[in-house]
């Protein structure tokens, strides 16, 4: 009875021997970051970067985040067994043998700077990862001082406010601001300006559609003041600038002609001179000075007023056409005032030794016309531009051709008589 319970003893062993692992066999641990750290194996920590672990044993990653320095850290991420990623828990147990690593990713600090407000922030970014960093445009600080967004500046330079960034290293990023400063018209802020920059300002208020008030002179406090021209002043801020504007009356002037309108703002009480050109082609028309009308009365093209009002003047012109007329004697030119009759000559005739040229009418733009009397066209309303062409038709002088023949007849009878005379002789 003794010896059956001890076999009993020794199967039940044996089979529990069978069922349990094998606790000699190990598995490598491995950390991915480039230093060592702890880890707790069943419990007991141990501490560096490569480690023997029985399989059946409980790991637990005890330095989830290890410091190479300030601004370089490595950040545990997930396990893998072999090629194959099996958690991204800091604790595991070991089933198996093989290769388990602990992977780490490097993170870099980012470090975001803002120069008025002397404000900072941090941030652990990723390597390769991207960062994105926003500055507002303007910070105001106080009453007079407004702050606006200028560049990006220490480990990278940019222009836009907002910007994207691959993180492969540890970066300062520094927002740089510039102050401004306020610029008051009267009792209106036209804005907020940099210490030194010039603002143009265009003093001009109309009052009407031909009267308008504009500023003679600018009173700075504050700052400085250049008169530039009629109306305009160039203001340089120095700080918080106010600006008084003095301001006087101007008059329109607006003078017409064919060109089109041109206006100008003369002051009250002061000369303006009208000109206008005396004549202006344009391809085949021409216009000719006649007058100026409106609330001017004058006959020269260039003329001298006083202002005191507002003045419209328009030039009148005489609208011409160019006429061009072709013939055999050589082609002429006129200029024609629209409207008007035209009565264009040429020959009748031109006599050759044997033909004739015999007029037989007008090409005007194309069109035969008939003459109203022998060499004379007559245009009525001259509407625009024209070609004429004298058409001759050639004819032949049968009178001149029996002359000639007679005289040929004449000169050949005298030859034929002056050789048989000269064979006598000889």
């Amino acid at each position: 009875m003794k010896r059956a319970c001890l076999s009993a003893a020794l199967l039940i062993s044996l089979l529990m021997a069978m069922a349990a692992p094998a606790r000699c066999e190990s598995a490598t641990l491995t950390l991915s970051a480039p230093m060592s750290a702890f880890i707790e194996i069943d419990g007991v920590k141990h501490y560096g970067r490569s480690f023997s672990v029985p399989v059946g044993s409980r790991v637990r990653i005890l330095s989830d985040v290890i410091y190479e320095s300030m601004e370089v850290r490595y950040r545990f991420a997930f396990w893998t067994h072999g090629t194959e990623v099996i958690s991204n828990d800091t604790s595991i147990s070991i089933t198996e043998g093989g290769q388990y690593t602990a992977v780490y990713v490097r993170e870099y600090l980012v470090k975001v700077l803002s120069d008025p407000l002397l404000f900072a922030e941090s941030f652990r970014v990723e390597e390769s990862s991207k960062f994105n960093a926003a500055a507002p445009m303007e910070i105001k600080v106080d009453g007079d001082v407004l702050y606006r967004f200028t560049m990006w500046g220490g480990d990278l330079t940019a222009a836009a406010n907002t910007i994207e960034v691959t993180v492969t290293r540890p970066l300062t990023l520094r927002a740089v601001y510039a102050p401004h400063h306020p610029l008051y018209i009267g009792d209106k802020l036209i804005g907020y300006f940099k210490v030194g920059r010039t603002y143009y300002y265009h003093g001009d208020v109309e009052e009407g559609e031909n009267v308008r008030r504009v500023l003679e002179n600018i009173i700075v406090i504050g700052g400085a003041v250049t008169k530039v021209s009629q109306g305009v002043f160039a203001i340089t801020v120095h700080g918080r600038t106010d600006a008084i504007p003095v301001y006087t009356t101007l008059y329109k002037v607006a003078v017409e002609t064919p060109q089109g309108v041109s206006d100008a703002w003369v002051e009250e009480g002061s000369s303006y001179t009208l000109t206008a050109p005396q004549t202006i082609t344009a391809g085949d028309t021409m216009y000719s000075f006649v007058k100026w009308e409106g609330d001017v009365s004058a006959t020269t093209p260039t003329y001298t007023i006083q202002v005191d009002r507002p003045i419209h003047a328009r030039a009148v012109y005489a609208k011409m056409y160019k006429v061009t007329v072709i013939s055999p004697t050589g082609e002429k030119v006129r200029w024609v005032e629209e409207g008007k009759t035209l009565y264009i000559y040429e020959a009748p005739e031109f006599s050759r030794i044997v033909t004739s040229r015999v007029l037989k009418g007008f090409l005007v733009n194309g069109a035969m016309r008939e003459p109203i009397a022998p060499g004379v066209l007559k245009l009525d309303n001259v509407t625009g531009p024209a070609t004429i062409i004298a058409v001759y038709g050639e004819q032949v002088i049968w009178t001149n051709i029996a002359i000639i023949a007679a005289l040929l007849a004449v000169i050949t009878a005298a030859y034929v008589l002056a050789s048989k005379h000269y064979k006598k002789k000889t």
